[in-house]
């Protein structure tokens, strides 16, 4: 093998440590918020300056902390429906044999 054709593959290889591609930023801008939340950059903007999402400023910059965005979506997340059906179809089911008692 060349001398080129070894410097190409060994580049095509470069960051190959688990610690540089483990790693992952601490503090999230209005794109990487976006796409975690599944909605608009302008939505994100808007929650934001509403001081709906947790924020850090650094100088002119707004970023949101990758942990507290985790927090805040844990305390935000509701039941799946199915959980609300089971004991409404309880219920329903007491009052029809209530029902064809009377």
């Amino acid at each position: 093998m060349s001398q080129r054709a070894r410097s190409t593959e060994s580049a095509s290889e470069w960051p190959r440590s688990e610690t540089s591609i483990a790693i992952e930023p601490w503090l999230l801008d209005s794109r990487e918020v976006s796409r975690v939340l599944g909605i608009g950059r302008t939505k994100v903007f808007q929650m934001m300056a509403r001081a709906e999402l947790p924020v850090v400023r650094v100088g002119r910059c707004v970023r949101v902390p990758r942990g507290a965005l985790d927090q805040w979506m844990q305390s935000r997340t509701v039941p799946a429906l199915d959980d609300l059906r089971g004991p409404l179809n309880f219920r329903r089911v007491q009052l029809d044999q209530l029902n064809r008692r009377s």
